[in-house]
This record gives C-alpha cells, sequence and structure tokens, in this order.
C-alpha cells in the first residue's frame, strides 16, 4: 500500500510556459543561446553551487534584458503566478485527508524553488520538498531517491510512489525501488491512481 507520493514540479504540478521561449518572444533572445545556460550554468545553480542572481547579472544583456539581475527573475518567475494544476491539488488535499503523504521532488535552484514554495504557497499543499538546490543531488541520481528514503523513515521504498514527467527519472525510481508512475496529463492519472494505490 502507497503511504507517500513524490510529485515533479515541472510538467506535474507546475504548468508554464518555458523562460527561454518566453525571453526570445519579448526581448529577443537567442533560444540557444539561453539553451546553453540551461545545460551549463543553471545547471551548477540547480545543485547549489552557484547563484542564479549572480549567474543572470552576467547573461541579461545578451539576452536583451535591460534591468536588474532581480528584475530579470521577477519577469522569469511572473509566468508563474498562478501555475499549479489546480485539478492535481485538489486531488492531492484528499489523499492527505486519507493520511498519504504528499511531497515535492524537483530538479530547481533556490530561488525558483523558494519562489514555488513559498510565495505561490505549494508548501501550503504538500507535506514537504526534496529540492536539488539543499540537497547537492539531482534526479535521476540515485542518491536523490536516497536521500528520499532517508527522510522518510518507518517507509518502506515499496511504500512510496514517483510521479514524474520524465521518463528517464521514472526508470530511475523504479530500479532504486520506489513504485513510480510517468505522468503525462491528470485525466490520465486520475484514471490509473486508484490501481497504482493498490499495488
Amino acid at each position: 500500500m502507497v503511504r507517500a507520493i513524490i510529485f515533479d514540479a515541472d510538467g506535474v504540478l507546475v504548468k508554464s510556459e518555458r523562460f527561454s521561449d518566453r525571453i526570445a518572444r519579448d526581448h529577443g533572445a537567442s533560444t540557444a543561446e539561453v539553451g546553453r545556460f540551461f545545460k551549463s550554468e543553471f545547471a551548477e545553480c540547480k545543485l547549489g553551487r552557484r547563484d542564479l542572481k549572480r549567474e543572470l547579472e552576467k547573461r541579461g544583456a545578451a539576452w536583451g534584458w535591460r534591468g536588474s539581475a532581480e528584475g530579470l527573475m521577477r519577469y522569469w518567475f511572473a509566468e508563474e503566478a498562478n501555475p499549479f494544476d489546480k485539478h492535481l491539488l485538489a486531488r492531492i488535499s484528499e489523499l492527505r485527508s486519507k493520511g498519504i503523504r504528499c511531497f515535492l521532488a524537483t530538479n530547481n535552484e533556490k530561488y525558483r524553488t523558494e519562489n514555488l514554495w513559498s510565495d505561490r504557497g505549494l508548501g501550503k499543499e504538500l507535506d514537504g520538498m526534496f529540492s536539488s538546490a539543499y540537497m547537492g543531488v539531482m534526479k535521476p541520481d540515485p542518491d536523490f531517491f536516497g536521500e528520499i528514503a532517508d527522510h522518510l523513515p518507518g517507509t518502506a521504498k515499496e511504500e512510496i510512489l514517483f510521479v514524474d514527467g520524465d521518463k528517464a527519472c521514472v526508470e530511475a525510481a523504479e530500479n532504486f525501488g520506489f513504485r513510480a508512475y510517468h505522468y503525462r496529463d491528470f485525466e490520465a492519472f486520475e484514471r490509473e491512481l486508484e490501481e497504482l494505490l493498490k499495488l
């Protein structure tokens, strides 16, 4: 029986336009240039090794941004004013009322993690979070799942359901010993959830 469910952020709980697409459209940034940033410096930010604000101070002008790094982060996060899947949050509320603990697991840097968790209120909807920014490791590294298991004492691996939109992360969670579900949309998840909880 499932006693805890771990939900991914982007593509599962969070629905919003990609920042790289938006800044390209609004400010003429090169999508290739922004893409390189996400594969290099931003990856280090997600592991807590670099500070996003400092990295944006170096990149903003090249992306057509004329304001401060803080302003660029506000622009980035503003798209997520109401980013959450309300149907999924309602389902999570029901699950929690039945004693199933629900958590966030995200590969994210610290400012966006805090924006989603505190500023946007996701922390009020869940029992806790696992963010790469604070853990120093990212999905699909097995150590990421090990951190989750260590923070859920008394809960066996097979009692944890890991829900993610990235197939590689789902496969890694399964290999670690969690139950795992490849999330596509809420309707499919809702249809299959009862069976997932029984397994």
